[in-house]
């Protein structure tokens, strides 16, 4: 989408939200007279919005499937858990803007900033694990929860990638028990807080402990 429709949009869209739920009907009538399309994607966002709940107070975790209104799985909860992941390791959101519709443009098309950009010490097996998360399309995102968990031990824990263990970072390796410890307790947190095959799409509080931090 151009930005100048992106721009209209976001006007729609913010004086929508500043009228009483029971009068926005007869505003778009006038700001979308003719056209159809403006209507349909300022209404979208307007249910985006108020789904979205206390926590997030804007559509910032959604996939673009669930902004475009279109049918949602667990996929969709695999792009929320991308953007929880690339938080974690980078500490920044991946797609973060002043306001909610340029955070939504982002989210529909616009690529993160590479993780190693951002953490030198984040190798790129670990981006391309959060990028594969990210993809727009949810049919080239994780097909299988246990997929993922499996990249995500072998990425995390064996190699220690969010302690900075692969690239001179600050930590030691783990013993061998804590190592198992750690695989353990990271399965047990992914199935525990999301069990993303068994429930539906929805927006998550995160459930992550906040990242160590050192020195690279």
């Amino acid at each position: 989408m151009k930005s100048d429709r992106w721009q209209k949009l976001k006007n729609v869209f913010n004086e929508a939200l500043e009228r009483d739920p029971a009068q926005r009907a007869v505003f778009l009538d006038e700001a979308c007279a003719g056209d159809a399309a403006l209507r349909e994607e300022v209404e979208s966002l307007l249910a985006s919005h108020q789904d979205a709940d206390g926590f997030l107070e804007e559509p910032a975790y959604s996939s673009p499937e669930q902004l475009l209104g279109l049918e949602v799985d667990f996929r969709t909860d695999i792009f929320s858990f991308g953007i929880m992941l690339y938080e974690l390791a980078s500490g920044t959101h991946p797609f973060a803007a002043t306001d909610s519709v340029t955070t939504i443009a982002r989210i529909l098309e616009a690529e993160p900033v590479e993780l190693m950009r951002l953490r030198p010490v984040i190798p790129p097996e670990l981006d391309q694990i959060v990028r594969r998360c990210l993809r727009k399309s949810p049919a080239q995102r994780y097909g299988q929860t246990s997929e993922l968990v499996a990249d995500l031990v072998e990425e995390v824990v064996d190699n220690g990638s969010l302690n900075g263990q692969n690239s001179g970072g600050c930590e030691s390796p783990p013993e061998p028990a804590h190592q198992e410890h750690q695989h353990a307790q990271l399965h047990h947190k992914t199935e525990r807080s999301y069990q993303i095959e068994d429930q539906p799409a929805v927006q998550r509080r995160r459930h992550f402990p906040p990242r160590d931090r050192c020195s690279a």
